[in-house]
């Protein structure tokens, strides 16, 4: 979405994130915050509280989340796949730092000269 659509000028979303890294960390939170909120629904109304219910419910969750990725996009079932594999490691380097640049809070370390991370992601 550009700023002028959401209401806010270029210039205030390179004040809140001065690098693009940081902007694409935010982004990848925020998405999968939304994301997580359908198997956490899903676990909470399983029937059972067993791990095999609650699993099994956020299995289906999952699925008509995907289901719902490929009906909204139109595309085929590897680019519905290959979606949901770059938001996964997205999530992963996000939340475990595995990237040396980035720290847990998504800020890159001093002397990072960011290195594109979104773009090695994201080609």
């Amino acid at each position: 979405m550009k700023p002028r659509r959401a209401g806010i000028s270029q210039a205030y979303v390179c004040w809140l994130f001065p690098n693009k890294e940081l902007l694409f960390t935010a982004v990848v939170e925020h998405c999968f915050v939304r994301a997580r909120t359908c198997p956490e629904r899903a676990a909470a109304e399983a029937r059972g509280c067993s791990p095999e219910a609650v699993l099994g419910a956020m299995g289906d969750a999952y699925a008509r989340l995907a289901e719902y990725g490929h009906g909204a996009s139109g595309g085929g079932e590897e680019q519905v796949r290959e979606f949901f594999a770059r938001g996964m490691l997205c999530h992963l380097i996000r939340r475990t730092a595995v990237c040396p640049c980035v720290t847990r809070s998504g800020a890159l370390r001093p002397g990072c000269a960011g290195s594109g991370h979104a773009a090695v992601i994201f080609p």
